[in-house]
Parts: structure tokens; sequence; C-alpha cells
């Protein structure tokens, strides 16, 4: 949860370039409803190159609660 923190006060760091072209992708927003296909299917082997499950955690905030999990579980993938 964000703890009621504003987006503005969060300390960004930006990734290094073999980072963000290992996990960041950008795509055309409408291409999710025309070209479904076109998208990676969300799999570990996809994501992390490992054949386990993957939890997805869909909300909105800076993402602490995501850190928390993945933190409490590091065996388990998490997006």
């Amino acid at each position: 949860m964000s703890h009621g923190r504003r987006i503005g006060r969060v300390k960004i760091i930006t990734p290094s370039k073999e980072v963000a072209e290992k996990y960041l992708s950008t795509w055309v927003p409408k291409d999710l409803h025309f070209k479904p296909d076109s998208f990676p299917k969300i799999t570990g082997e996809n994501f992390f190159s490992k054949d386990q499950t993957v939890n997805i955690e869909i909300g909105c905030g800076t993402g602490e609660y995501l850190v928390s999990l993945s933190k409490e579980n590091p065996d388990k993938l998490y997006i």
C-alpha cells in the first residue's frame, strides 16, 4: 500500500540500459484491444526464464505492497 505517500515524493531510480532492455516494454495502448495476440503470454518462462507460476498484483500506488510480497516470498514470481 502507498501509506498516503504522494507519487511526487517517491524517489525514482532510472534503471540501467541493460535492465531497461530486459524488463521494460512499450506498446501502443489500443493494440491490447485490437491485436491481443501480439503481446507475450504472461508466464514465468517468458518474463523470468523460469518454469513457475506468476503471481500478478494489480493495483495503484507505489508498488510497496508488491515489493514486500516478493521480499517475504523470494521463491515466488511476481508482476
